[in-house]
């Protein structure tokens, strides 16, 4: 069994093995090491809420 036979990636990622470890793909909206985090805000936006 390698290391992507427990399909690690979620969220539609795809799953890469790497030697001994694997990588994930994720798709354009996730983010993280198993593709976990739905990428919701990018980093630099500023709140629109606190702009006057």
């Amino acid at each position: 069994k390698g290391p992507c036979s427990s399909n690690p990636c979620q969220n539609g990622g795809a799953c890469k093995e790497n030697h001994s470890s694997f990588n994930c793909s994720c798709l354009p909206q996730y983010t993280g090491n198993n593709c976990e985090l739905k990428e919701t805000e990018q980093p630099y936006t500023t709140d629109i809420s606190s702009a006057t």
